[in-house]
């Protein structure tokens, strides 16, 4: 007794699939975008804000101050806004797809001290400094906002 199998339609599974993957590509890749701003905007907020008074630099080192507030120490964990061109370097850099559906973005400053001050380190003169992990904190601040944007691209992905 011979047995036959007939096959339909396979042409348009295939067609289906190939939808799917691409759907599902173009969804990571706007999570990656779209997540690479939130992320960059959490840890803008994770900048300590300047004290109110007029700002004064000095000749001499360098340092700021502001009149009325006294001394103006960091306090960890959060950096200490003072010139504000560290927050105002930090951004979505770069979105470069690796493979079909994986996406990697690039995040963070463009300021060479950006490290520095998240990692901690030598720095001119200065010795060691303590770390202040302002992207780090932005990531983990941000984990619920990325979820909620990876939930709402992979149900678009479904959808079409």
């Amino acid at each position: 007794m011979a047995s036959e199998i007939i096959l339909e339609g396979r042409a348009k599974f295939d067609d289906s699939l190939r939808l799917r993957a691409d759907a599902a590509s173009a969804a990571a890749s706007r999570f990656v975008s779209r997540g690479g701003v939130i992320i960059a905007d959490s840890a803008k907020e994770q900048f300590r804000s300047r004290p109110s008074g007029s700002r004064r630099v000095s000749q001499r080192t360098g340092n700021i101050w502001y009149d009325g507030t006294g001394s103006y120490a960091a306090q960890p964990p959060n950096p200490t806004l003072r010139t504000g061109n560290l927050r105002q370097s930090i951004r979505l850099h770069a979105v470069t797809e690796l493979g079909k559906g994986r996406w990697m973005s690039q995040t963070g400053p463009h300021i060479y001290y950006g490290g520095y001050v998240e990692n901690g380190g030598a720095t001119r003169g200065n010795g060691v400094r303590r770390p202040f992990p302002y992207l780090r904190m932005g990531v983990e601040n941000a984990a619920e906002r990325l979820q909620m944007l990876a939930d709402e691209e992979w149900a678009k992905a479904v959808e079409e």
